[in-house]
């Protein structure tokens, strides 16, 4: 064992690590934002003007693969939250976010136990309709198995995004 380290070492002599290469990348930079309701379009271009400031301080050095933008649970800023007005909101906020190659984060959208009408083809009207947003969703309870009605609205969502979604447009 002792000659294969000292065989193994002997060919790293003379090597010195490149340091023009960053050792690792940034996975993501996140700005979290309060918006006061989904039509907040000043904390959304707060968050753009941090981000490409975070995002230039840390490129000299590494690699920023993506930037975020992430805010509170939906409801908390827009209570009607499904309405055609929120919609576009949201639309906006998406194309002020990806206008700057960031993605934007509308935060958890269902966050009670409950069946909420109309939800799956909500979200895959905000899927086809937006590029840079994604949002989360409670899908279980900690220490209990996945309600079967439960597990029926996550198919019906999956399948609702799948069918309105553009081909080259990425999920998530």
């Amino acid at each position: 064992m002792g000659l294969l380290g000292t065989g193994a070492l002997s060919a790293l002599a003379g090597w010195r690590p490149d340091w023009s290469v960053p050792e690792f990348r940034i996975r993501t930079i996140t700005a979290g934002v309060e918006l006061q309701s989904a039509a907040d379009l000043d904390a959304v271009r707060a968050a753009r003007e941090f981000l490409s400031l975070a995002s230039s301080r840390f490129s000299d050095s590494f690699e920023v693969q993506t930037t975020r933008i992430a805010t509170q649970p939906l409801p908390r800023y827009a209570s009607s939250w499904m309405s055609t007005s929120a919609l576009q909101s949201i639309r906006e906020l998406d194309r002020l976010a990806a206008d700057a190659d960031i993605m934007f984060n509308i935060g958890p959208v269902l966050t009670e136990d409950g069946d909420v009408p109309g939800f799956a083809s909500w979200a895959a009207d905000l899927a086809a309709s937006t590029t840079n947003t994604s949002f989360s969703t409670r899908s279980a309870t900690c220490g209990r198995a996945l309600p079967r009605d439960r597990g029926i609205r996550l198919v019906r969502i999956s399948h609702g995004i799948h069918r309105t979604r553009r081909p080259s447009a990425p999920v998530g």
